[in-house]
C-alpha cells in the first residue's frame, strides 16, 4: 500500500510544487535574458559595427561587459535561482516518496520563510489568471502497490519527463546559433564584404557560441545520467518483483537516485519556457500509460 496519490495533493505539498514552479520560472526569465543579450543584441552590434565603423570600438566594449554581465551576474543569479528550485522539488518528492532529506548532497532544506515568499509570489503572480496545473504530479500510481514499487515507477517517470524536456531543448539550442550565423553569413555575402569585415561581423556571435555549447554541454550530461539511473530503477524494480532485493536495499537506492538527481539539476539550466507546454500533453498521455502497464 501507497498514499503517494493523496500525499501529493495535499496543501503543504502542492505549495511545495508552487514554490518550485515559481521559482523555476523566475530562472527561465533571467536564460531568457541572457539569450536575448548574447543574441539579438550582439546581432546587431555586429551589424552596426559594419555599417558604422567608428562604433567598433564600442561594440567590442559592449560585448566584453555582455561576457562580465552574464558570468558574475546573470549566470550566478541563474544557478542559485535553480539550486532553490531544486529544493523546494526536492523536499516535495521527500515527503510524497517518504525518503529522507540527504544533506551531504543536497544542503540544508529550504527555510520556511523561502516557502512562503515563492508561494506568496505564485498567488500573486497567477492572480485573476490561468495558474499552471501542479496537481496529481506522479500519474495513476496504484495505490494497492507497495510503497518500494510505487517509488520505482515515480521516480523513472520524473526523469523520463525531464528528459525529453531537456533534449528538445539540445536539439532547439544547438540550432539556434547556427542560424545566427547562416544569416549573418548571408548578409556577408550579399554585401560582399572582404573577409577582414567577416571576422569582425561573426566574433561577437562567438560569445553566444560559447554560452550555447556550455549549455548544451551540461544538458547532455545530465541526460546521460539520466538514462543510466532508469536503468538502475528499472533493474532494481525487477529485482523486488522478484523478491531478489530486500525493503531496505530498496529504500536505499531510491535514496540514492534522488539525491543524484538533484544534485546534477541543481547545478543545470532550465529549459525554454515554451518547450513544456509544447510537450506537455503527449508526455501527460504517455506516461499515463506506462504508469497503468505496471501491476500492484
Amino acid at each position: 500500500m501507497n498514499d503517494i496519490a493523496i500525499l501529493q495533493n495535499l496543501e503543504p505539498q502542492l505549495d511545495l510544487r508552487r514554490a518550485a514552479r515559481y521559482t523555476y520560472d523566475r530562472e527561465q526569465e533571467v536564460m531568457m535574458a541572457q539569450f536575448l543579450i548574447a543574441t539579438v543584441a550582439l546581432a546587431v552590434g555586429s551589424v552596426l559595427g559594419l555599417r558604422y565603423p567608428m562604433a567598433r570600438p564600442y561594440v567590442a566594449l559592449f560585448g566584453f561587459l555582455v561576457v562580465l554581465l552574464d558570468i558574475f551576474g546573470l549566470d550566478r543569479w541563474q544557478k542559485r535561482l535553480n539550486r532553490l528550485a531544486t529544493k523546494f522539488a526536492a523536499a516535495f518528492d521527500c515527503v510524497v516518496l517518504g525518503l529522507s532529506w540527504d544533506s551531504p548532497a543536497l544542503g540544508e532544506c529550504a527555510s520556511t520563510e523561502d516557502i512562503v515568499a515563492a508561494v506568496t509570489a505564485f498567488h500573486k503572480k497567477y492572480a485573476g489568471a490561468a495558474a499552471p496545473d501542479i496537481y496529481n504530479w506522479y500519474m495513476n500510481i496504484d495505490a494497492d502497490m507497495s510503497v518500494e514499487r510505487a517509488r520505482f515507477i515515480c521516480q523513472p517517470q520524473s526523469l523520463w519527463y525531464d528528459g525529453v524536456l531537456r533534449k528538445a531543448h539540445v536539439t532547439i539550442v544547438l540550432a539556434i546559433p547556427f542560424a545566427v550565423i547562416v544569416v549573418l553569413l548571408a548578409y556577408a555575402l550579399i554585401h560582399n564584404l572582404r573577409m577582414t569585415d567577416i571576422c569582425l561581423l561573426l566574433l561577437p556571435s562567438g560569445i553566444f557560441m560559447g554560452w550555447s555549447l556550455r549549455g548544451i554541454t551540461s544538458q547532455r550530461d545530465v541526460i546521460a545520467a539520466q538514462i543510466e539511473q532508469i536503468k538502475c530503477l528499472d533493474k532494481a524494480m525487477q529485482s523486488e518483483r522478484n523478491g531478489i532485493i530486500s525493503t531496505p536495499d530498496c529504500l536505499t537506492t531510491s535514496m540514492a537516485i534522488q539525491s543524484s538527481v538533484f544534485l546534477r539539476k541543481g547545478g543545470t539550466r532550465q529549459i525554454f519556457p515554451f518547450i513544456y507546454d509544447w510537450k506537455r500533453a503527449q508526455m501527460h498521455n504517455q506516461a499515463t500509460a506506462a504508469a497503468l502497464n505496471v501491476s500492484p
